[in-house]
């Protein structure tokens, strides 16, 4: 049985859970709040320039991508859908293309870690039911992430990189490929985005 105290606490931090459950349903409905530590967000929470970088992929792209597999080149064409959400923190892309006859449909999300200063994309596709988490930083106008996935054929994990580059307000291409033992780089990607108007 819990004692007058107990009770006194458990109320407290039912209350201070409301608050901020209610901090965070109105920072997602109407944006990011502005400055440092604003209401009862710590400072580490909110947007930041990159955020808004992020943002430049809302909107709906054309794609024409070719996926590189051996001596083997495949050739697709897709559209990419960009939101964000979460209050502006996460960039949501849904992609709908058709590689060489066939559909495939993925679903990325990009965001800014504020903490380990570096951006963070995570990928999931019809192809596969493997959840690709890639970290990176932006360097002479480049996001360059390294993750991990599986190599196509058998499976197994291994290092790999994605360049992002954007060449104006509506066009950018994503390189990307393997990283070998020796550091060196091997495409076995690209994409190239041009954004569709309205």
């Amino acid at each position: 049985m819990k004692t007058k105290n107990q009770w006194y606490l458990l109320a407290i931090a039912l209350v201070l859970g409301a608050g901020a459950f209610v901090g965070y349903a109105v920072a997602d409905e109407k944006g990011p709040p502005e400055g440092a530590g604003a209401g009862m967000m710590p400072a580490w929470m909110n947007t930041t320039k990159e955020h808004k970088n992020i943002a430049k992929s809302v909107g709906t792209f054309d794609c024409i991508y070719t996926f590189i597999v051996g001596p083997q080149q495949m050739k697709g064409t897709g559209v990419a859908v960009g939101k964000m959400i979460m209050g502006g923190r996460f960039l949501q892309q849904s992609f709908d293309g058709i590689t060489d006859g066939h559909r495939m449909q993925g679903l990325a999300t990009v965001g800014f870690d504020t903490i380990a200063k570096e951006y963070v994309t995570t990928w999931i596709d019809s192809m596969s039911p493997f959840l690709y988490v890639g970290r990176g930083k932006e360097k002479d106008g480049a996001i360059r992430y390294n993750g991990r996935s599986p190599e196509w054929i058998t499976g197994k994990v291994k290092d790999d990189y994605i360049i992002m580059i954007w060449q104006d307000a509506d066009h950018y291409t994503m390189e990307m490929g393997d990283v070998l033992a020796d550091g060196s780089r091997k495409k076995t990607a690209f994409f190239k985005y041009s954004r569709r108007k309205e």
